[in-house]
């Protein structure tokens, strides 16, 4: 028996069909492979089909992946075609089919962490890990989402503050302009707005002789609820396809302060608020909510169990309708949504990362409220 393979096996399937080529009675067959050109179904879903034609004319189109021959016979390649010659009347070749289920997310979405550690984005792995490791499963509600809920009234496995660290986040160059236009530009209109806001939810009045606002806090969550003032958002999906793309790709640092608002009598008197820490963090949601159209269609990625598609092979994936990407399949967020509904597992959590201390800027470090 000589075998030939004429394409990698696909990832799965459903059931294997055979096909018997009969020989002709005392003749030398000969049969012509070849690989129909229209790709245009492959990346629909539909088996790769194949043509064969014997030399009396028979037309043979079955989808298959490997063609056996029994027997004596030989095999070589002329003219772009496998041609398989037969050279005893006994010999059987057989067309072993496959009616092919291709490569879907499901199968792919539980080992992507494993391929994201591959890639060496081990922060994005420990992100995502985290939420398959959450059960039941949960679905971020628009409260939550959008920063509507109070921070301090969210269940334990609402959130994470263990994983990003500001550290690693800085590490990458292109955040930078937004960490240091956030530190530097904060106090603007609506920044000492939200000062105010912050320091009457607390229980500051006018008037009062001394107000200490968020004393003995530490984490961010505790900021965010307590005195947060001002955020700068941060990344793009035109970015570099890495581990902090990976882990948050457009997230916020959000800036606290830590002071006293003292009243300053006189005509007219004045409440001046001194800043005496500064606290930057990030505030972020990992969900697969799709919000807008274009979540809808735009596939967070073509992954196989072991690597993501760079933005170049995606293209080439696109091109060429995935022809040779057979084990690479695009995910979207409505996957993950769908792994929440069948599995039960998977939730939705607000990211914190841990506070970057900073001593205050002295142009802004006396603020007038308004």
């Amino acid at each position: 028996m000589t075998n030939i393979t004429q394409n990698k096996t696909p990832l799965s399937y459903t059931h294997v069909q055979s096909t018997l080529v009969k020989p002709q009675a005392n003749t030398q067959q000969k049969i012509l492979v070849k690989k129909n050109t229209d790709t245009t179904k492959i990346w629909r879903g539909q088996p790769i089909r194949w043509e064969l034609k014997e030399v009396n004319g028979k037309f043979y189109n079955v989808p298959f992946y490997d063609m056996q021959v029994y027997g004596e016979g030989t095999i070589y390649v002329a003219n772009g075609n496998d041609l398989i010659i037969r050279d005893h009347p006994d010999a059987q070749a057989y067309l072993i089919a496959l009616e092919v289920r291709p490569a879907q997310a499901r199968d792919v979405l539980p080992h992507i962490p494993n391929a994201m550690d591959n890639m060496g984005w081990k922060i994005a792995a420990r992100m995502m890990r985290h939420w398959f490791s959450i059960k039941p499963a949960w679905k971020m509600t628009d409260k939550i989402k959008h920063g509507d809920a109070d921070p301090m009234t969210l269940k334990p496995s609402q959130y994470n503050d263990q994983i990003i660290k500001m550290d690693w986040v800085l590490h990458y160059k292109r955040v930078r302009k937004a960490f240091d236009e956030l530190y530097s530009k904060w106090a603007t209109k609506k920044g000492k707005g939200e000062l105010k806001k912050k320091l009457i939810k607390a229980g500051w009045k006018s008037g009062m002789p001394t107000f200490r606002l968020a004393y003995n806090i530490r984490t961010a969550r505790e900021l965010d609820s307590i005195c947060q003032v001002n955020f700068r958002s941060f990344g793009s999906k035109s970015d570099t396809l890495d581990d902090l793309f990976g882990a948050l790709g457009i997230a916020n640092f959000k800036l606290a302060v830590v002071g006293t608002v003292k009243h300053i009598a006189g005509s007219p008197a004045k409440n001046i608020f001194t800043v005496e820490r500064v606290g930057i963090y990030i505030r972020d949601t990992y969900d697969f909510r799709t919000d807008e159209i274009f979540e809808e269609m735009v596939p967070l990625g073509i992954w196989s169990r072991d690597r993501l598609l760079s933005k170049r092979e995606s293209a080439a994936y696109v091109a060429t309708a995935s022809k040779y990407y057979n084990d690479f399949v695009s995910v979207y967020n409505r996957d993950f949504q769908d792994w929440q509904d069948n599995k039960n597992e998977g939730g939705d959590f607000v990211v914190y990362s841990d506070v970057k201390w900073l001593v205050p800027d002295p142009s802004w470090q006396h603020i007038e409220l308004p």
